[in-house]
């Protein structure tokens, strides 16, 4: 099984941090993190079933349980879509089929600034 698609989902900040102070000319600069997180979708099968998997994620149902599995993942994180990821999978199998596999990975990365 070959990754026939994989696209983000979903993005959001959170864990705003101080990260030190910077010194600029006479004066101080403060220094700032915070973690973002990346909601992907990735699905593996065969492919010729890469068309029909495209096709089916932007079918209206499967969309629509899309649309709700990011809403819960910018509401709670990775851990509170539970239920939303299960809606989208049942939409997604009904109209890809099961030869195709799906998952979400959470990918986070630490954003650093200076105000």
């Amino acid at each position: 099984m070959a990754e026939i698609y994989r696209r983000e989902v979903a993005v959001y900040d959170d864990s705003f941090q101080p990260d030190g102070v910077e010194a600029v000319g006479f004066g101080l600069r403060l220094k700032f993190k915070k973690l973002r997180h990346s909601l992907m979708l990735t699905v593996d099968g065969p492919e010729n079933a890469a068309n029909a998997v495209t096709g089916c994620i932007e079918q209206g149902a499967v969309a629509a349980a899309a649309t709700v599995l990011a809403s819960s993942f910018l509401g709670v994180g990775i851990a509170g879509t539970g239920a939303a990821w299960d809606a989208f999978l049942a939409q997604f199998v009904n109209c890809a089929g099961n030869q195709v596999h799906a998952k979400i990975d959470d990918h986070s990365t630490w954003i650093h600034w200076t105000s």
